[in-house]
């Protein structure tokens, strides 16, 4: 169902997107966005719960939409640790405070950023373009 209550589109995509997101309501509308979209997208509301996700074998995804502040496991700690499990299969985009970003995108090696509050059409766009953009 997306979020205008019309059914969901067949998936036109095969990039897996992982959101790490603790607010449920956040996490919800990137989600619904993103499947709207044709992604295929998993959700996590801590970092732990991430790792645990990715060592279950649940997907290894392309993209990871994180959070910074989270409450146990925080985004720079995830970032961190999936780095040192996973290398750099993912390009993770840090989802934070404004004034935050330009604090924790280079301690994270972060490939893009979006602040808080923003817009879907925001995310869409940062996500279709790393999307787009060649892996190294």
């Amino acid at each position: 169902m997306t979020l205008s209550g019309e059914p969901a589109p067949k998936v036109k995509s095969s990039v897996h997107i992982l959101v790490v997101e603790d607010d449920a309501d956040i996490r919800h509308i990137m989600v619904l966005a993103l499947r709207d979209e044709g992604y295929e997208v998993e959700e996590a509301a801590s970092g732990q719960s991430a790792l645990d996700l990715l060592d279950r074998g649940g997907t290894h995804p392309e993209i990871i939409l994180l959070d910074m502040k989270m409450p146990g496991m925080d985004g720079e700690q995830f970032a961190r640790r999936y780095r040192e499990l996973y290398g750099r299969h993912a390009q993770i985009i840090l989802v934070t405070a404004a004034n935050e970003a330009s604090v924790h995108r280079p301690k994270i090696d972060a490939d893009s950023h979006i602040s808080k509050p923003f817009d879907i059409g925001e995310l869409l766009d940062k996500v279709s373009a790393l999307v787009r953009r060649p892996q190294l």
